[in-house]
């Protein structure tokens, strides 16, 4: 049992070492010991940054062709369940994929978000959905301000009916760059959104299974890196783009 060096209960000029019980016993106020504030510090920003380093893996290795905004519809579900909100999107996309083929299934990326009044939505990234799963809004509809000026400056907005009759209100746009995607979806990860997803016991992020992942090429070790123009950084991850020589299909990107 660990001791602690004090002053005596018994008088005020010796020093002596008392088991932690036997402080208690005379009415010392004693805590358990801790581990320093700094490490815990140290294990949450890593465990931040290796989440933020994954969604952005996952974003670059993959072809998703929207990004998207989930809500839910308090008429239709409750709000406030994030499990039940993850499980039962995941049913909703392999339901719809049973009668597609292996390169046509939906595939996603997705980030929970939550909102000040404790209810959750979701942000994330898509493929699959065809033409015939997506519908655009127009100014005929009733909108809200922010998506009907969108639609003034000409930009295409999508919605998913199979989506929004179970759940509730979606958009989604098509991707533009997928370098300027990835950066971006990596920023909804934050500290406070760390907190309130682990007060509700789930991940970061929610992913399909089957999405690809980088994939080491050559290793070597390097006294000193020899990239210095990175094409992408962070205080957590840099990435190049280097064309690597496929044989059957000429060139591929790789990070």
């Amino acid at each position: 049992m660990e001791t602690k060096a004090m002053q005596s209960p018994r008088g005020t000029r010796e020093l002596e070492k008392w088991t932690v019980e036997q402080l208690k016993k005379f009415g010392y106020d004693v805590t358990e010991p801790h581990k320093p504030e700094k490490e815990k510090i140290g294990r949450f920003s890593s465990s931040l940054s290796r989440s933020r380093q994954r969604v952005f893996e996952i974003a670059m290795c993959n072809e998703f062709h929207f990004f998207c905004t989930f809500t839910q519809d308090e008429k239709l579900r409750d709000r406030f369940d994030l499990g039940e909100f993850r499980k039962d999107f995941a049913m909703l996309v392999r339901n719809l994929n049973r009668n597609r083929a292996e390169g046509e299934k939906i595939k996603y990326l997705l980030i929970p978000e939550k909102h000040k009044n404790g209810a959750w939505h979701m942000h994330g990234l898509l493929m699959g959905l065809t033409v015939a799963d997506l519908r655009p809004f127009t100014l005929d509809e009733k909108l809200p301000e922010r998506i009907r000026e969108k639609l003034r400056k000409g930009e295409k907005i999508f919605d998913w009916s199979a989506y929004r009759t179970r759940f509730g209100y979606f958009t989604c746009t098509e991707i533009q760059s997928s370098v300027g995607c990835a950066k971006y979806i990596t920023k909804y990860i934050t500290k406070d959104m760390e907190k309130d997803v682990r007060e509700a016991g789930q991940h970061l992020f929610f992913a399909s299974q089957g999405l690809k992942h980088r994939e080491p090429i050559v290793t070597k070790c390097f006294d000193k890196c020899p990239i210095t123009d990175w094409d992408f950084s962070n205080k957590y991850v840099m990435t190049k783009d280097i064309e690597m020589p496929r044989p059957e299909n000429g060139t591929e990107k790789s990070s």
